[in-house]
């Protein structure tokens, strides 16, 4: 029920193989590819609980985890994956992190996929994401060694200066390029926030389920999310906003209002500027774990 499925058992019909198979091999977006089933593309904004999400709409309304990385990665989209998604003869729920580019745009068009986008508010998910790189979440990946020891050594000041530098950019971006599709009727975007998330999980899951045309079964879904959370792993663990306004200074406030109204940014829902800064609940009360970055430390995909 909860299993992440990498195979490539799909059964594509003879007519087509010779076409898909040279369309696979050039790299080429070039085949119009429809079914009865359901094929969602989760475009998530990172640090979103975007995992937790896939698992959860997956396991409660019967979707297949289909997953579309390239060598087991998330976040990308691989090609010959999501193709495949197309002929597993099965709804399908595929997670990524894809910004719409125009190949991305093009591949929703072309295999008749139903985008699906998540964001979560710039403040808390960077937060998030400096909790992720101070615990030795994929931080090789993105800094080099001496930026790591650097980074988890210095004062909370100079740690979130480096991930606005990193990641602001890129995450508004996101949010911005998917809002321009928000009326577009070709592609019919879903859009949820991680907020929506935390304030109702079975409401959010029901309003995904009634945009799918599929069924809802309120107790089935509750008992999903209770045996994900049981099991460990992917979870949805502080389930909280507001940390970023609490723990994000002023001046780097105002930093990312100069960098959004660059951008063409101006929600403030989704930059979360307008959040009352909480006066209790949000403080750091103690130092989160850091480490000391070793040379044969095992590499993961973002």
């Amino acid at each position: 029920m909860f299993e992440r499925n990498w195979n490539l058992n799909i059964s594509i019909p003879l007519e087509h193989q010779e076409r898909i198979s040279r369309s696979i091999l050039m790299g080429t977006i070039d085949l119009n590819v429809t079914s009865e089933d359901t094929t969602v593309l989760l475009c998530a904004q990172p640090k979103s609980a975007s995992l937790y999400l896939n698992q959860v709409i997956a396991a409660s309304l019967e979707f297949e985890n289909h997953q579309i990385g390239f060598n087991q990665g998330g976040g990308a989209v691989y090609y010959p994956r999501i193709l495949a998604a197309k002929f597993t003869g099965k709804n399908t729920i595929s997670h990524c992190h894809a910004a719409p580019e125009p190949n991305i745009i093009k591949l929703i068009e072309m295999l008749d996929l139903r985008p699906l986008i998540l964001s979560r508010n710039l403040l808390d998910a960077l937060i998030s994401r400096r909790d992720m790189l101070l615990k030795d979440k994929w931080a090789r990946n993105i800094l080099s060694p001496n930026a790591i020891n650097k980074f988890v050594n210095s004062s909370k000041e100079y740690q979130i200066d480096v991930i606005i530098d990193l990641f602001a950019a890129d995450y508004i971006n996101f949010f911005t390029g998917w809002d321009q599709f928000r009326n577009n009727q070709q592609i019919k975007p879903i859009y949820i926030t991680y907020e929506e998330m935390v304030r109702d999980q079975l409401g959010l899951l029901s309003y995904i389920a009634k945009e799918l045309n599929v069924a809802f079964n309120a107790t089935h879904t509750s008992d999903i999310m209770n045996k994900i959370q049981s099991r460990g792993g992917i979870n949805f663990n502080k389930g909280v906003t507001g940390r970023g306004r609490s723990l994000i200074s002023d001046p780097h406030i105002e930093k990312l209002r100069r960098l959004a109204l660059k951008l063409g940014c101006e929600n403030e829902d989704f930059l979360g500027f307008n959040l009352e800064k909480p006066t209790t609940g949000h403080k750091e009360t103690s130092k989160i774990p850091t480490f000391q970055f070793r040379q044969n430390r095992r590499s993961h995909s973002l």
